[in-house]
This record gives C-alpha cells, sequence and structure tokens, in this order.
C-alpha cells in the first residue's frame, strides 16, 4: 500500500515538473521578444535623463533684476515745458531745427521695443546725443537725466552720430564749378590765401612763379608741398612778417569757424573718453550739425565764445626739403611787401 502510494506521488510530482517545463519551452520566444521592449524603453529613459542634466547644467542665468529703474521724468519735462529759447541753450538747436534732423534720422535710429524692455524712443535719443555734444557732462550724469545706463548712452551717442553723416552728406561738400571760382574769388578780394587745394587750371602768376592754391597751416606744421606757413617769428625780417600778417588774416576765416563750432558744441573743449575711430563719427557729425544750424540762421549766442583755456602746445614737425614751396612763399612774401 505504501509502495503504490509513493508510486502516485513521484507521477504527480514528475507531471507537474513535465508541465512546467512545456509551458516554458512553448513562451520562451514571446518572453524574449518582450524582455527586448523594457531594454529599449531604458535606454531611451538614459538618453533622456544625460539631456535633461545637460540642459540643467547649461541653463541660462536668471537675473535677479533685467535693469535698473530709472526716472524718465527729466527730460519728459523738458520736452514739454521748455521754451524755444531754453531749449536751444541746453541742445544748442532751435526746435525746428531738431524736429528737421528728427525727421531724416528718425528711421535709422528709431528701435522696435520687446517684452523684455521698451524701447527708447528716436526723439530721446536724437536728443541725448545733442545734449551729449552741448555739454561736458559724464556717460552716467547724462544717462540718469535721460533714464538710461552709461553704456547705453555711449552707444546711442554712436549711432545717432552715423545716422545724421548718412543722412547730411552734403553738409560738408568741396566746392566745385562756378561755386569753386566763387570761393577763390572771394578770398582774393579780401587779399587772403586760398585754404583748399584746388584743380591745378587754377594756378595763377604771381612774381613770375605759379601758385596753386595751398592748405594754411601755423608754424607747428612742417612746409609742405601743399602746405603753406608762416616764417619762424624770430627769424623773420620785416617783409617775412608781412607775409606771415597776410597768412594770417587768411587762417582767421578758419580759426573763427572752429572758434563758433567749439562755442556751439563745449563738448570740444576737453578731451572726449571715447575710441578714435568713433571720435572722428562724432567730430563729423558734430560738424554737420554746425553747418545745419549756420544754413537755417541759427543764432550764435554771445555766451557760447569759446573761453581762453590752456591747449596743449603741439609739438612742431621736422622741416623736410620742399624748394618748390620755399619759391612760391618766396614770391608771394615779395607780393606782400
Amino acid at each position: 500500500m505504501a509502495n503504490n502510494m509513493r508510486k502516485r506521488l513521484a507521477y504527480v510530482w514528475f507531471m507537474k515538473l513535465k508541465r512546467k517545463r512545456d509551458i516554458v519551452q512553448n513562451t520562451w520566444p514571446e518572453c524574449a521578444y518582450s524582455s527586448r521592449i523594457p531594454r529599449d524603453k531604458i535606454h531611451k529613459r538614459r538618453l533622456l535623463f544625460v539631456e535633461a542634466i545637460l540642459a540643467y547644467l547649461h541653463r541660462p542665468r536668471i537675473r535677479d533684476l533685467w535693469m535698473h529703474p530709472r526716472s524718465l521724468i527729466w527730460f519728459d519735462m523738458v520736452d514739454e515745458t521748455f521754451c524755444d529759447e531754453l531749449w536751444y541753450a541746453n541742445f544748442r538747436v532751435r526746435k525746428q531745427t531738431f524736429s528737421l534732423i528728427l525727421e531724416k534720422v528718425e528711421r535709422d535710429i528709431c528701435r522696435i521695443s520687446t517684452p523684455m524692455r521698451i524701447a527708447v524712443s528716436a526723439r530721446r535719443r536724437l536728443a541725448l546725443t545733442l545734449y551729449f555734444l552741448a555739454s561736458t557732462a559724464e556717460y552716467r550724469t547724462i544717462g540718469n537725466l535721460f533714464g538710461v545706463s552709461r553704456s547705453f548712452t555711449c552707444q546711442c551717442v554712436k549711432e545717432v552720430c552715423c545716422a545724421i553723416i548718412k543722412q547730411f552728406p552734403k553738409a560738408i561738400t568741396f566746392p566745385k564749378g562756378d561755386e569753386l571760382h566763387q570761393v577763390l574769388q572771394g578770398y582774393e578780394e579780401r587779399r587772403g590765401n586760398e585754404q583748399q587745394l584746388f584743380p591745378r587750371d587754377l594756378v595763377k602768376e604771381i612774381c613770375g612763379v605759379d601758385i596753386p592754391p595751398f592748405l594754411v597751416g601755423d608754424p607747428a606744421y612742417p612746409l609742405l608741398p601743399w602746405l603753406l606757413k608762416g616764417y619762424p617769428r624770430n627769424e623773420a625780417s620785416e617783409n617775412q612778417r608781412k607775409f606771415n600778417y597776410q597768412l594770417s588774416r587768411a587762417r582767421m576765416t578758419v580759426e573763427n569757424t572752429f572758434g563758433r563750432w567749439k562755442g556751439r558744441f563745449p563738448r570740444f573743449h576737453k578731451r572726449v573718453d571715447m575710441e578714435v575711430p568713433s571720435l572722428i563719427e562724432v567730430v563729423h557729425a558734430s560738424c554737420v550739425l554746425h553747418n545745419i544750424c549756420e544754413i537755417r540762421k541759427d543764432d550764435f549766442l554771445p555766451n557760447w565764445e569759446e573761453p581762453n583755456v590752456f591747449e596743449e602746445q603741439i609739438v612742431a614737425f621736422d622741416e623736410i626739403d620742399a624748394p618748390d614751396v620755399e619759391r612760391i612763399r618766396s614770391a608771394l612774401t615779395e607780393h606782400f611787401s
């Protein structure tokens, strides 16, 4: 009896194992395929995790403050309440002239507002640049008045000056044709010497020497084929002093023009804190603005006269051998004696 019971239990246990083995064999391909799916998903998840880490490490820095709050009240008050005289005293151009310039350059200096900040208007940009030229205030002071930063003030001045040069190309031109002859005739009537380089057909004969037009320089400059200067004062004879006097008269027009330019824009009474390439554009633009004001008869106020400030002495250049210019200067000396 006991043996039969053992045989039955052994049979049942054997059949159970066999059944399990058959189930495993029949379902193995499906299990193998299903096991590959989680591995692919795990690989993708790992890649996404790595990307998330890299994105976190290279995330943009969150600014606690995008820009410092600044007041716009000063220029808004000036723009609304200043009469033409007060405006002219502070910006050195009449309101009508300001509107004309703004109409020309507005398209070049206008900017579009963004969700991050409101753009500075073209009117404020132009006024800022004019105030920069019309004063000796620092960038920081001007920025505080107009509600902008110091760096923006510097950049704004450069951009507006470039726009002025672009939109007013004829404000500074070289005389040509009949206008050129009129200029020469005007200087000749004043017994001065022409101060520009002109075509060769305008050469005149004086005391047997062909005299072309010249640039006129002070004693600090060298004597060049295209630049005429006076004799040294300590060594000049009576006739040479007369020549120096006539040369000084010819230079007086240019000196007066530069004096009015510097008087209108006090920025150039001292050194300008700017790189040379940018400074050239600022000076060019200021000359354009000065010519516009002169053409439109914007009067030059008496209190704008350039003060007698100390100017750094220019180191004299070494003289070069220019025999033709010496002959020309000698002929002119004889002519004026």
